[in-house]
């Protein structure tokens, strides 16, 4: 439970009660003698963070996990096509797991690479009330080039 509040007004018991919810928002319920109001916020479309791998991975990498956190429980889809809604993205986040912080961690399965390569992925997600992110969340990578370990050739002098 996020927060509560207790007040005590000419022996009118009243108390609020607020907590989140994850995926449909904040809630909060009020208890004035005995009747129960409670409304929810609808906090909007999945905050994405954290895309996973980025930067430069090291030459051999032949695979990779990509994944993204959510504020929320929500369904990810992916695809290397910038600009696609996520009705048109086909590929989902399917690994979901809950993280102690709060976030819902999405990844993929396995996706083969190449050294030399570099890699350019687009995440959008949608929560349990249909708010769906309207942009794209990219996730981008290059596999470094093994290192040229060829001897020099020495041309004999003349």
């Amino acid at each position: 439970m996020k927060h509560s509040r207790l007040f005590l007004w000419s022996g009118i018991l009243a108390l609020t009660l607020s907590w989140m919810v994850a995926g449909c928002g904040l809630v909060q319920c009020d208890v004035v003698e005995g009747q129960v109001s409670c409304t929810m916020t609808d906090p909007g479309a999945p905050v994405i963070s954290n895309g996973q791998p980025s930067g430069a991975l090291a030459a051999g990498t032949s695979s990779v996990v990509l994944s993204v956190e959510t504020d929320e429980a929500a369904t990810c889809k992916y695809s290397s096509v910038a600009g696609q809604s996520y009705a048109q993205m086909t590929t989902f986040l399917g690994h979901i797991t809950s993280l102690p912080s709060g976030q819902v961690q999405h990844a993929s399965d396995a996706l083969a690479t190449i050294d030399g390569q570099s890699y350019q992925f687009y995440v959008r997600c949608q929560d349990l009330l249909q708010n769906v992110n309207t942009t794209d969340f990219p996730i981008s990578f290059r596999v470094l080039s093994p290192a040229d370990t060829t001897a020099p050739a020495v041309a004999p002098a003349a």
